[in-house]
Parts: C-alpha cells; sequence; structure tokens
C-alpha cells in the first residue's frame, strides 16, 4: 500500500485557485483512474482508498492550513 498526500487549503476561498492545486488533482485522479473507491473524512484529513494496476493507494488532501 501506498500513501501520497496531496497539498492545499480546505478553506471554501481557495476552492478552485491554484492554492488547491493539488487537491484538484487528486480529486480528478481518483474519480478518472479508479473504478472502485471510498472517501473518508478522518483525523483532519480527507481520503480516498483504492487502487490501479495491482496496486493499493490512500489519497489524502490534509484539512489543515499550511
Amino acid at each position: 500500500m501506498k500513501l501520497i498526500v496531496w497539498l492545499g487549503n480546505p478553506w471554501e476561498h481557495y476552492e478552485n485557485t491554484r492554492h488547491n492545486a493539488g487537491f484538484l488533482a487528486i480529486d480528478a485522479f481518483a474519480q478518472n483512474q479508479w473504478h472502485e473507491r471510498s472517501m473518508s473524512t478522518d483525523r483532519n484529513a480527507e481520503w480516498y482508498k483504492g487502487g490501479s494496476h495491482g496496486v493499493s493507494y490512500i489519497l489524502a488532501k490534509p484539512q489543515t492550513f499550511m
């Protein structure tokens, strides 16, 4: 299993700005690459758990400011 953490700011003010490029990328990757995925919020992070090509991944979006 691999953990990949993408950076961004959780506030709505930054939602579609360059400050959230990491969050936009993680959402697009999880949506386009995985047929099965789950999204949860736990321990100050949103995360996707899924897999691709036989490898399991956790993709995390920290919900604290940088």
